[in-house]
């Protein structure tokens, strides 16, 4: 159930939650997050501040258990970065059953079920309300050594679910001549997620964090999903992957919780 605030309720409630907020009731770690994000995204705090405040009170009631909608505009306002003929990868569970081999080889890029699901996906991503795409460099993994699993908790893919018929699919992606820009992620990018990281490590990228154990795992960056081309799409093996709130382990919480004392330390508090 969520409850409709104004955006001055939020900032004093997630702000008095970091501060000495009791972080062993998961609620509360949350809201920290949220405040210790905000802290670390710098000089886009006020660009920041301004999204929320025009968030709805419903919108805003919702943080920090569901995602919020924001406007088109207000995406893609992180540093960015020429990207050249790079390619990058979008990992996705597609929205629509489909019978894949169990396994991969050399042969599967003469499958005519690769230039398929190369298709479909194209497609139908045109027909999603998304504006973004997240796109990692996946640290120069093969893409045959990646488990379903393993990857997209690495990615923060929270509420995510695979099975045998709806397996994860690495999209090999390339930005179109003319676009050719990616974009360090800012919170509004995130939603406001609570399991999105802020990274002011670095100007030009941001950092996954992963639900395994809170560590920062792949490079990532957001782009405008009109300014990119699948060029490749590679199944990862059949697993059952289910990345729900209830089902994270408690050493992801755990290294939360250090995170959030880590940060206060940080401020003197």
């Amino acid at each position: 159930m969520t409850h409709a605030i104004s955006p001055r309720q939020l900032a004093h409630r997630i702000y008095r939650a970091f501060r000495h907020g009791d972080i062993a009731d998961l609620e509360q770690l949350k809201d920290s997050l949220l405040f210790a994000n905000f802290q670390d995204s710098g000089e886009h705090r006020n660009f920041l501040a301004r999204v929320l405040c025009g968030l709805s009170p419903g919108a805003l009631g919702k943080l920090p258990n569901e995602l919020v909608r924001i406007d088109v505009a207000d995406h893609c306002q992180g540093n960015a970065t020429e990207c050249a003929e790079r390619i990058l990868y979008w990992a996705e569970v597609p929205d629509w059953e489909m019978e894949l081999p169990d396994s991969l080889g050399a042969s599967w890029h003469r499958n005519p079920m690769r230039a398929h699901l190369i298709s479909k996906a194209t497609d139908r991503l045109k027909e999603k309300r998304r504006a973004i795409l997240w796109l990692s460099d996946l640290a120069a993994s093969e893409l045959s050594s990646l488990g379903a699993l393993n990857l997209m908790a690495d990615l923060g893919r929270l509420g995510l679910q695979a099975s045998r018929r709806r397996r994860v699919v690495v999209f090999s992606m390339r930005v179109m001549a003319g676009n050719m820009r990616i974009y360090k992620p800012t919170m509004a990018d995130s939603g406001f997620a609570f399991f999105w990281r802020a990274w002011p490590d670095s100007l030009d990228y941001g950092m996954t964090r992963s639900l395994r154990d809170n560590r920062a795992v792949y490079r990532e960056w957001i782009v405008p999903k009109a300014d990119v081309e699948i060029v490749d799409a590679w199944p990862l093996p059949i697993a059952d992957v289910s990345l729900s709130e209830t089902e994270l382990d408690a050493a992801f919480w755990q290294a939360c919780r250090d995170e959030v004392r880590d940060k206060r330390t940080q401020f003197g508090l």
